[in-house]
Formats: C-alpha cells, structure tokens, sequence
C-alpha cells in the first residue's frame, strides 16, 4: 500500500495492520511495513536506498524528465494521459500517490491525469505484452542483438544496431 504523502512513523503505526496469507498457507500481520517498503519509489533519497551502486530516481521525477524531453507542444498532453502498467502499478494509492507528486512539481495550469486502464491481469502482464508486439515485427528483428555478437564487440554493438 502507498501511502498518498510522506508519513511519520507515529502516523503510519496508528492505521491498523492486514493479515496476509502466503501460497505456502504461512499468515502474518502487516502495519506501518506496508507503507514502508513502496515509499522509495517516491522518496528514494528520504530512505537512503542506494541500487547497484547508483542512485534511484523517484517515480515523478522520471515521468517528469521523460515529459520534458518531449516536443512543448505535446507535453500538456502527456501530462493529461499517463498511463500505468506493470505489476507494481497495482500498490493501494500508488495512483493517487503518483498524481499528488506529480502536481507538486508542476504550476497549477497545468492539468495531471494518471489513468489506470483494463483490469488488474492486464495491467500486470501489459509491459510483456507490449514488448511482445514489438518483438514480432519485422522491422525490429533487425535491431537485435545475439550473444556471439555481444561477446565480439561488446557494449559499441548497441551503438552500431541502434542510432
């Protein structure tokens, strides 16, 4: 669950806990660590998270550098159709989260929409989908890149197949 702003420890243990079953039948009682755990995913550096070695970016901040990258003229409409996809996606209030960060960074012309489409399966399985659709066109087949290749050029092949 996602928490929809940043949280005091004191805040959090007072919202009562969930019961969670695992597949092997082992049940426990979940409280504040519900929260916990998806907050680097808007507060990387709030929770000192460090992956392989390099800094997380939160998840606004990406959405907000890959906008700003886009053409002037688009980026209102970007901002008014985010969608999301991926298992993760499907945290309680990631959405509302997201949206709230979102609005934060912008000027309040500017209108956020996040939209959570389809139901929960295509949701979690949407990225593959996707990648599988590209995977089988012809045109992207070109693009890519065997083993043997990699192995003989190493990281410069990605350069030469992908302009």
């Amino acid at each position: 669950a996602v928490v929809s702003t940043q949280s005091t420890g004191e805040e959090l243990n007072m919202i009562p806990g969930s019961v969670f079953e695992f597949p092997n039948g082992y049940s426990h009682l979940f409280g504040a660590e519900r929260f916990k755990v998806p907050e680097p995913l808007f507060d990387p550096l709030g929770t000192n998270l460090r992956i392989l070695g390099g800094d997380m970016l939160a998840a606004q901040h990406v959405l907000s550098s890959s906008i700003s990258m886009c053409d002037i003229d688009v980026r209102p409409g970007l901002w008014s159709n985010i969608v999301l996809a991926g298992g993760t996606t499907l945290l309680t209030g990631f959405s509302e989260r997201l949206t709230t960060e979102c609005h934060a960074k912008m000027t309040s012309s500017t209108k956020v929409k996040v939209v959570t489409g389809g139901n929960t399966t295509d949701r979690i399985f949407s990225a593959w989908v996707g990648a599988s659709i590209l995977a089988s066109l012809g045109t992207f087949q070109e693009l890519w890149i065997s083993k043997q290749e990699y192995e003989e050029e190493g990281k410069l092949i990605v350069d030469k197949k992908c302009p």
